[in-house]
Formats: C-alpha cells, structure tokens, sequence
C-alpha cells in the first residue's frame, strides 16, 4: 500500500483533537522532554500529519531533525527483529518454543539449566537485566559470560526484562538459519514488509539522516 496524504477530515478524524495532539508535542519539547521528534498520524493509508521538531543532534554540533531521519529503535529491537526473527523460524519448523536454549547453545553453565526459548521469549529465563557487557570485549566473549553467569532467579518464577536474554535469542538466530540476526532480520523481516530504512549497522553514507541517541554513561561517549 502506498501512503497518500490528504485532510483529517477524509478518514473521519476530528482536526481539532489532531490540533491538540500536535500541541502536546510541542509542549513537551518546548519543556526539554526531548530534542527533537518527527511525527507521521495516518488512518486507512492516508496520512493527515507528518512533521518534524527540534533537534537531530545538539551535542558536539547542532543539525536540525528532517522528516526522513533515521531514529536508533534501541529496545524496540527485541519485537521489531529479534522475537520477529525467531517466530519466523519456529514458524519454518526450525525453533520450538518449548526447545531447550541448550540446545542451540550448548556451552550454557547455568544451575537451571532448563531454560526454553519462550522463556527467554518472555523475559521469564532467570537472567538479569543488563550487565556492562561491553567490559568483556568482542562478542564472543560476551555470549560466553552471559552462559556463564549466574541466574538472578529461578527460571519461570518471575518476569525480568533482560537485554541479555535477547543478545541469547540473537545467537539462537544463528545457530538455527546460519546467518546473523542483522542478515537474518534484513532478508526475513524488514525486505519483506519493504522496511528499507530499517537496519543493524548502518553506513556511513545515511550519516546525514542518523539521529543521535545518548551520551553513554558506561562508555563515556
């Protein structure tokens, strides 16, 4: 489908409370909430607002947001391709969801060893949250701590979000198709609902269209 844009009106929506919508934005950067957004409303294909605000980047230099900016989805990375990555696999028959992760990953040394792909699925795997990670070095090293270390809980006795369950579920990717989640996602996933501006890594050539994320406080950068 392609977009087209046209009035409110067109698809039954109330222009006044789009106003009030629009004002809210502008409200909440106005009290520094955020330094820049860009915002597309549309209903039935048709789009009635697409606007930009603020700031794309402020800090080390300042460049004014474009509609056509490029956002760090950050977490939303987890449902828009990982959870999307292994569902399309358990779909091809290739991951159950009741498998055991030791299956796909076999150097886990876990007390609980019981662990299921759902459960990383669901935040539900006994893994804590986050760790600096980063510490360790190459990515190797970083799969290899988080089977290593020791569970916060017992699996299925509590729900936890974990970024380290899904760094797990990325290798699982792997271990499953043969190709990294970034490639795996690109060809199942965001090529086929035509998300052309959706991507791990991206190249320097989008640099003008990136929007900047955050001053690490772990990284110092």
């Amino acid at each position: 489908m392609r977009l087209t844009y046209e009035n409110p009106e067109d698809v039954g929506l109330d222009p006044r409370r789009l106003g009030d919508v629009l004002g809210l934005v502008e409200e909440w950067h106005a009290r520094d909430a955020f330094p820049g957004a860009v915002f597309l409303i549309a209903r039935s294909g048709v789009i009635v607002a697409h606007e930009r605000i603020g700031h794309a980047v402020k800090v080390p230099f300042e460049r004014e947001m474009t509609e056509n900016a490029i956002f760090d989805v950050a977490s939303l990375t987890k449902v828009v391709a990982t959870a999307t990555s292994v569902m399309s696999l358990v779909e091809q028959g290739r991951i159950g969801l009741s498998d055991p992760v030791e299956d796909f990953l076999p150097g886990i040394g876990w007390k609980h060893k019981e662990v299921t792909i759902l459960q990383l699925l669901t935040h539900t795997a006994g893994l804590d949250a986050h760790k600096p990670l980063h510490e360790l070095g190459g990515k190797e090293h970083i799969i290899d701590a988080i089977c290593k270390m020791e569970q916060a809980y017992e699996p299925g006795t509590r729900v936890i979000y974990s970024d380290l369950g899904y760094m797990l579920l990325g290798e699982v990717v792997r271990e499953a198709s043969g190709r990294a989640l970034d490639l795996y996602a690109r060809g199942h996933v965001f090529e086929v609902l035509g998300m052309k501006d959706t991507l791990f890594n991206p190249p320097k050539s989008l640099g003008d269209r990136m929007v900047a994320t955050e001053m690490c406080p772990w990284r110092k950068r």
